[in-house]
């Protein structure tokens, strides 16, 4: 099987287990500038060095999708984490799978970590979904569940949806032609937008098990202190 591969360093193990398979071939893996913190993508650069596979930070056009599977003959788009909307509508042969760090349809949108915290959900988990013309809004193909400890961090939640992610890589691939065949319509669900500076801030009047929250749902070094007390 031949793939394109679109994604950082969150959810790398899934493009090492995807190239380590000898019945995968990755044509190009496609990333993007990360902030260095939160998103990086110095693990998938190796893994591209090490298994001699063409990276980029540039965002596909619709012309080299269509090359990719008009004239490469790619078999399938494997996306998980990638930052921009991949063009599949204009490409009638397209293929893809997303992974996608909740437990969808709850939970779209760009970066459902923070909210998983601040919600104080008990269960969270990872999709793979077909990818479709909106975001995260394809059929679901498989779920992995996990539960939320009342502690979690960023970096502990982090943790559990790689490991998942990976988990759902491997049965995913070993059975893709019987999971897309059976794939299920998403509902309804939510959106969560990008968390604002009102949600990532401590104020001084801030509750104790408050600022507890904020800083698991954060890590202290994106978190905003404020001199004030909240709705001054």
């Amino acid at each position: 099987m031949n793939i394109i591969y679109f994604g950082y360093d969150l959810f790398a193990p899934c493009l090492k287990e995807l190239a380590s398979n000898p019945e995968i071939n990755v044509l190009k893996v496609y990333s993007f500038e990360g902030d260095g913190y939160f998103d990086k993508n110095d693990e998938v650069k190796e893994i591209c060095a090490v298994k001699n596979i063409p990276f980029t930070t540039e965002k596909i056009t619709v012309d080299e999708l269509k090359c990719e599977f008009e004239q490469n003959g790619c078999d399938l788009a494997f996306s998980a984490g990638y930052a921009y909307r991949i063009p599949c509508e204009s490409v009638p042969v397209f293929r893809g799978v997303n992974i996608h760090p909740s437990l969808l349809p709850d939970g779209r949108g760009p970066w459902p970590f923070p909210h998983i915290i601040l919600k104080g959900l008990k269960k969270s988990g990872v999709t793979a979904h077909k990818i479709a013309e909106r975001f995260d809004e394809g059929e679901i193909l498989l779920q992995a569940a996990f539960e939320v400890a009342e502690n979690e961090t960023y970096r502990s939640l982090e943790k559990k949806a790689q490991d998942a992610a990976l988990d759902l890589t491997r049965k995913l691939i070993s059975d893709l032609e019987n999971y897309w065949k059976n794939a299920v319509p998403q509902a309804k669900g939510e959106y969560w937008k990008e968390p604002s500076d009102n949600e990532r801030t401590i104020y001084l009047n801030t509750s104790p098990r408050e600022k507890d929250k904020i800083i698991r749902a954060f890590i202290e070094n994106f978190v905003i202190y404020s001199d004030k007390n909240k709705g001054e």
